[in-house]
Parts: C-alpha cells; sequence; structure tokens
C-alpha cells in the first residue's frame, strides 16, 4: 500500500530527534476571527453558503467516513489571505518547533521561516513550478530552480485536505462535524495500517484550510501543526519582491 508522504516524512524528522536534538519554543497563536462570511462549501447542491458573518453554514450535509473525502474535494482555498503556522515535532527527548508566515496571492505562496529561538533565517517563494529561496540580510542574490513534486506545503511540512483526499478510504477511521478554537470544522481520523500511525486533521469551514493536525503512535503525540491569524485581507505584490527588487512575477 503506498505510503501517505507527510507520515513518512515525519517518521524520518523523528528519528533524527530521537537521537538528541532538542530545541524549545514558544508561540502564541491567534484564533481564528469569526466575522469573516467565509467560503462557500457546495456538495452536489446538499449545503448552502454560510450565514454572512457568522460562518455557519444554513444546511450541513451529514459527514460520514464514506463521503467526507467528496465533502473535503469540494472546498477550495481562498485566492489570497495571509496565515502564521506553528509546527512541533516531539520525541523521547523532548521536542522542536518553528513557526512560519504565509502569504498567498495569484498562484504564488511566500514563507517567512523562522528558527526556534524566532529568528528570520529564509525566505520561499513557490508558485508556477518554481521555488525561490533567499536568506535575510540585503543580498539581492536569491537561489531559484523548478519545484518538482513538491509544492509550498510539503516544503513547509503542513498536510492540506488533499492529503486525506489522496489516502486509501480504507484508512479512514472516523469523520464527523466539530467546532475547533470557536469555528466549524470537518475532523477526520485515518490510520496508516502500514506505519501504525494516527493522524487527525481539523478543516475550517469558513476558510477552506486545514488548521490543525496530529500524528500520534500509540499515545505518543508525534507531529503536530496548527494555523492561526488567518486573514482574506488582499495582500500586497511587494510581498512578493525577490531580493533583487523585482516581483516574483517579472522573473517566471
Amino acid at each position: 500500500m503506498k505510503r501517505n508522504k507527510l507520515t513518512v516524512l515525519i517518521l524520518a524528522i523523528t528519528t533524527v530527534l530521537s537521537l538528541g536534538i532538542f530545541f524549545s519554543f514558544y508561540w502564541s497563536l491567534f484564533g481564528v476571527s469569526d466575522e469573516d462570511p467565509g467560503i462557500v462549501l457546495p456538495v452536489d447542491g446538499e449545503t448552502t453558503a454560510p450565514e454572512p458573518g457568522t460562518g455557519t453554514p444554513v444546511e450541513k450535509v451529514e459527514i460520514t467516513k464514506e463521503n467526507v473525502q467528496r465533502v473535503i474535494a469540494s472546498m477550495s482555498r481562498p485566492e489570497t489571505c495571509s496565515y502564521q503556522s506553528r509546527v512541533t515535532l516531539y520525541s523521547s527527548t523532548g521536542s522542536t518547533s518553528w513557526k512560519n508566515n504565509h502569504y498567498v496571492k495569484n498562484g504564488y505562496t511566500k514563507t517567512e521561516q523562522y528558527n526556534a529561538s524566532g529568528t528570520l533565517i529564509k525566505h520561499i517563494i513557490t508558485g508556477k513550478g518554481m521555488i525561490y529561496v533567499w536568506r535575510p540580510g540585503g543580498d539581492a542574490r536569491y537561489w531559484s530552480g523548478h519545484l518538482g513534486d513538491a509544492n509550498s506545503d510539503t516544503e513547509q511540512r503542513i498536510p492540506t485536505y488533499e492529503d486525506i483526499v489522496n489516502r486509501d478510504p480504507s484508512e479512514l477511521l472516523d469523520a464527523k462535524y466539530v467546532s475547533y478554537n470557536g469555528g466549524n470544522c470537518i475532523y477526520v481520523k485515518a490510520g496508516d495500517p502500514e506505519l501504525e500511525y494516527v493522524d487527525e486533521y481539523w478543516i475550517s469551514l469558513d476558510y477552506g484550510l486545514l488548521i490543525h493536525a496530529v500524528t500520534s503512535l500509540g499515545e505518543q503525540v508525534i507531529y503536530e501543526m496548527e494555523l492561526g491569524g488567518i486573514s482574506t485581507d488582499a495582500v500586497s505584490d511587494n510581498v512578493f519582491l525577490l531580493p533583487n527588487n523585482k516581483l516574483v512575477t517579472e522573473e517566471s
């Protein structure tokens, strides 16, 4: 059976951590705003748009293990948005966390990557099959190349709802509506029979983003991801300036 790519990546990183690498990091996430009108979640006519200002669907189709992949596949991410992410890896010796700032617009994603001490260490822009990477400090040079099979999410070690849609249906253990951090979400629990890992996902109905994910092995949590500070306000083009002061769209 084909292994979940994210789970394999987590396993590899956790193995390194278990050798004794330990960093500590604390970061407070902002809550998801309930003032955004949210997105439309069409499911073969079974749902309607959220009521303006509430983020709550007027009607909700029942979520089951059998239909959750179809429901999630009908969702779409905002075309322009910004958010923050925190990723934490756990091992028997401790944990390591890092945060990123993310900006999305016109098919491009800009990530500002911070280390465990909160220092900005890298800028990453992905889009149109390309990736651009540079470090802060005023140097106009940057590295660019073809993205290949990777994307902005895999580069950031962040799963998305596409990961759920692409899983073997036999791996799905549970699916239902839940409330998470004051927002309406679809919860999915899936098990990897080959690696004996359990993945849990919380997908925001207000934004179409996977806002929380946890991977466990038995009682031990080994991976956790959380999004916060989500905004669908327009993102400035200047966010996508390369260090040579050219817009990334001019380099593509």
